[in-house]
């Protein structure tokens, strides 16, 4: 059994450590490796004093002493100490001795790991792919470089991680093997032969770069009536997206972020994309969307005319006609938005439209042509792709 399979278990439990957190804490330490920290301890001086604080911290802790063990391991950390930065993670993670902070665990972990303790590879994993935490946004693309990182460090110890992963991080894990050219099979989640021969010929090639983290975190999300999905993946019913955990899930690589009270936002690398208001229904059990930014825009409702929709919330339009046989069975109308990464598709019976704007609208008259037929149009489905101006985004939900 490798070290990272007596860890990995007891990574789980040092999350919500509560009575058991002595114990739970001891678990993990007790799957530290055993290497001596010599490198660190080569230079004398200040490093043994660092050296002297990491002791000082971990007996504080097997003593159930957080409160005192933090502020020392945060003084070892300062000079680099990898373990004291991995064993700070999980304080922090746990808000043990202090005050929660994933975002600075996570900052801790990364610093281990620069520092060779590939081990903090694994909680840093975790940290950015913890879908079940309401106090900071999970990351699939973070959590996926961690693991192929991992993965060319240590081959069997980031496939010792599978059975933690979300089902994000599947996704994203296959996006990210897709790039580099080593997974030809569909962004689904579900990990197969195809994609562990990926994961596992980009473990032992060390000169593959690891994956650019400024780029699209999904290529395509879909809202309907029915439901939501990403890139193709599987549809899920608004009845499994009510609370914000499930939702993250759902949507994959897109970021939630809370903006308030039942008001959700999606965005990708600092670009939003769209309001979701999960507690504003319909009468099927369908919630409200709306484009974000200021002047607030219209509440956007499936079904809803799009003659409702002011020409400030609207582009440029366009139409096709959708053929059952010979015959057309619907008319579609894909609208661009003040937001260019969102779309708006409205659908049409031919019988509900006037002869003549009907042939208008096949012939290429602009939407504007056809005024007649504005309110034949309803609203079938909302359209996201990954905005092309990318930066790194900041994932901290706004409280």
């Amino acid at each position: 059994m490798t070290a990272v399979s007596r860890f990995s278990r007891p990574l789980k439990t040092c999350r919500s450590l509560t009575a058991a957190a002595a114990l739970s804490l001891a678990l993990c330490l007790s799957g530290l490796p055993a290497g001596a920290t010599a490198a660190e301890d080569a230079d004398g001086g200040e490093a043994i004093d660092a050296q002297a604080l990491y002791q000082q911290a971990i007996e504080a802790e097997w003593s159930g002493a957080y409160g005192l063990a933090r502020p020392l391991l945060e003084q070892a950390a300062s000079t680099g100490h990898a373990r004291a930065n991995y064993q700070l993670g999980f304080l922090l993670m746990d808000g043990l001795g202090g005050a929660r902070d994933v975002e600075a665990a996570r900052r801790h972990f990364r610093v281990a790991a620069d520092q060779g303790l590939h081990l903090a590879l694994v909680p840093l994993i975790y940290a950015y792919d913890d879908f079940a935490d309401t106090d900071s946004a999970p990351d699939s693309m973070m959590a996926s470089h961690a693991l192929l990182e991992l993965a060319q460090r240590d081959l069997g110890m980031a496939g010792d991680t599978i059975q933690f992963w979300s089902m994000p991080l599947r996704r994203q894990i296959q996006r990210d093997l897709r790039q580099v050219g080593l997974y030809r099979g569909p962004i689904d989640g579900l990990i197969g032969q195809g994609s562990l021969n990926a994961l596992r010929a980009f473990g032992r090639n060390r000169n593959l770069a690891l994956p650019d983290l400024e780029r699209p975190r999904f290529e395509s999300l879909v809202l309907s009536q029915q439901g939501v999905s990403t890139d193709d993946v599987a549809l899920v019913p608004y009845d499994e997206t009510s609370t914000v955990q499930a939702a993250r899930v759902a949507l994959g690589g897109v970021t939630l972020a809370i903006e308030g009270e039942s008001h959700w936002r999606l965005s990708t690398l600092g670009t939003d994309l769209l309001d979701w208001f999960p507690e504003n229904l319909d009468e099927t059990g369908v919630p409200a969307f709306q484009l974000p930014g200021k002047p607030r825009g219209t509440i956007l409702r499936f079904g809803m005319p799009f003659d409702a929709l002011p020409t400030t919330e609207l582009g440029q339009c366009s139409m096709n006609a959708q053929r059952n046989g010979g015959s057309v069975s619907r008319i579609i109308r894909q609208c661009a938005t003040r937001n260019a990464d969102v779309r708006l598709i409205f659908a049409a019976e031919p019988s509900q439209l006037p002869a003549a704007g009907f042939e208008a609208q096949v012939m290429g008259v602009t939407a504007q042509a056809a005024t007649p037929a504005h309110a034949a149009f309803e609203l079938t489905r909302i359209e996201v792709t990954s905005p092309l101006a990318l930066r790194l985004a900041d994932n901290d939900p706004v409280q």
